[in-house]
């Protein structure tokens, strides 16, 4: 994957096989917003007040965990496999608020007909 042509042509493909998508939250993190995550077997969506930030075909496979948090450390992998990590700098205290959450089951097109 050093080489630029050869991450263009397979980087895709490894990360179909692996599953991997990732989006940016394009969104101001300072002010509140709506998330929800529909997690089927064959489809899994990340919205963020109502749009969808995130719609693929991949899904991991298994149990939904969730971890919350809120810190400024960075890791990052590249297609290349070289990871870098750090902190960012941070202009004063940090907090994170959830007004309120639900997790729930329920008759979707993201629902699986196969159990995980």
């Amino acid at each position: 994957m050093n080489w630029s042509t050869a991450r263009g042509a397979l980087w895709p493909h490894v990360q179909r096989a692996l599953r991997v998508s990732e989006a940016t939250v394009p969104e101001n993190m300072t002010e509140w917003h709506d998330y929800v995550i529909e997690w089927g077997y064959d489809r899994a969506r990340f919205q963020v007040d109502h749009t969808a930030v995130l719609d693929c075909d991949t899904p991991p496979r298994g149990a939904l965990g969730l971890v919350v948090w809120l810190d400024n450390q960075f890791l990052v992998v590249n297609p290349r496999g070289r990871l870098r990590s750090g902190l960012l700098a941070t202009s004063g205290a940090q907090w994170l608020e959830i007004g309120s959450m639900e997790i729930r089951s329920q008759e979707s097109e993201f629902r699986s007909q196969r159990p995980f």
